[in-house]
């Protein structure tokens, strides 16, 4: 059986190319329903009842996949009769209270009812991402590259990213652009590593990605093409995830300041897999660091000048665009956020109009995983 997961941030590496199969979408819901006849874990023919088959497969994928190794997967007993009263009536209800154990708001259990749904708004091709506007200020005309999500689907068929690049062509004469990511909750993670590292030098470190197992540090492979002019951001409290991780990865390697209010802090990342009987899991697999191993999960990036009106912080911006002197001195936030919630409300917000509602929100990327052989897909070599 293929499973597909989505990064809550963007991609491995860069952006060079190693995978050899291009179908990198969610898989269509089988016609039929129910069962797949592949089964990674060998599930299917030990086990005869559906309801243990997904508690046993989504179990598997969590100790393998669930990010924070310090959280506790317990046994298969554990989780098997729970009567756990907001689930009791649920298909799968073992599996929902299993996710709702994790205290973690980012992951879930979603059942078949939700797939086709899933699979429309992660393949909906979005008209445009990525808008530009000029701005007067004294004897300068000062660009500004509005971003509101980071998609792989736009009318340039290289998503946000490809949008991007036309931007940059664009204003290429500017010697100052303002990054407008206010209201920006995220998107696709290959598209926002790929757009930060088109700010950035040859050899510089994007971001840095933990796992359970591993680490992995996104370096840039060439000289990016907006990489010889000055920025600012503008933020608000809904940049979120991989709007964040561009911010992160931008600011860090050349100190370009931040306008405007302290970022959402959501540091995660996420997969969503398919599972045997069609529903998707979706796991927190990933937690972020800038290049010096830093991290804004759970605090947020904290701007240069806090600015909450809108107006005032594109006139702050726009002054410092034109100076071109001020480097970034602040960081992340003080305060550490709580994103832990009670069981109730995790699989209250288990419901499918919630989810579908953020499903392209956060950091996502699809991966493919067919066994133990992983392929991967990247934007640009």
């Amino acid at each position: 059986m293929r499973y597909f997961f989505i990064f809550l941030f963007i991609f491995f590496f860069g952006c060079t190319s190693s995978g050899t199969d291009d179908d990198f979408s969610l898989p269509s819901k089988p016609e039929q329903g129910g069962l797949d006849t592949d089964d990674d874990y060998g599930l299917i023919g030990q086990i005869e009842n559906l309801d243990s088959i997904e508690l046993h497969y989504n179990r598997n994928l969590l100790k393998e996949n669930f990010y924070d190794a310090k959280v506790p997967i317990y046994s298969l007993e554990y989780y098997q009769n729970s009567g756990f009263s907001y689930v009791g009536n649920k298909p799968f209800a073992d599996v929902h209270y299993m996710y709702s154990t994790l205290n973690d708001p980012f992951s879930a259990y979603y059942d078949s009812t939700c797939y086709t749904d899933i699979f429309d708004v992660l393949n909906e091709i979005v008209d445009s991402t990525v808008f530009v506007r000029y701005y007067s200020i004294g004897t300068d005309t000062i660009p500004l590259i509005k971003i509101t999500e980071f998609s792989d689907y736009t009318s340039n068929e290289d998503g946000t990213y490809g949008e991007f690049l036309e931007a940059l062509e664009l204003t290429d004469d500017a010697p100052s652009t303002i990054i407008d990511l206010r209201g920006n909750s995220g998107g696709s993670i290959d598209q926002c590593i790929a757009v930060a590292e088109e700010l950035l030098p040859l050899g510089d470190t994007a971001i840095i990605s933990n796992e359970r197992a591993d680490t992995f540090y996104y370096v840039n492979h060439y000289e990016g093409l907006g990489l010889y002019r000055y920025y600012v951001f503008l933020t608000d409290a809904q940049t979120a995830s991989c709007a964040e991780i561009m911010i992160a990865a931008v600011s860090s390697n050349r100190k370009s300041p931040v306008v405007g209010q302290l970022t959402f802090g959501k540091g995660l990342g996420q997969y969503y897999f398919t599972t045997p009987a069609s529903g998707i899991a979706k796991i927190s697999a990933m937690e972020f660091y800038d290049k010096d191993s830093f991290t804004f999960n759970r605090y947020g990036i904290e701007p240069d000048f806090s600015v909450a009106n809108s107006n005032e912080a594109l006139q702050k911006a726009l002054e410092l665009s034109q100076e071109r002197t001020f480097m970034r001195n602040k960081k992340y936030g003080a305060t550490q956020k709580s994103f832990s919630q009670d069981t109730e409300v995790l699989l209250k917000a288990q419901s499918r109009d919630h989810f579908i509602k953020g499903v392209k929100s956060g950091a996502y990327r699809i991966k493919k995983n067919k066994g133990s052989r992983i392929t991967d897909k990247r934007l640009k070599g």
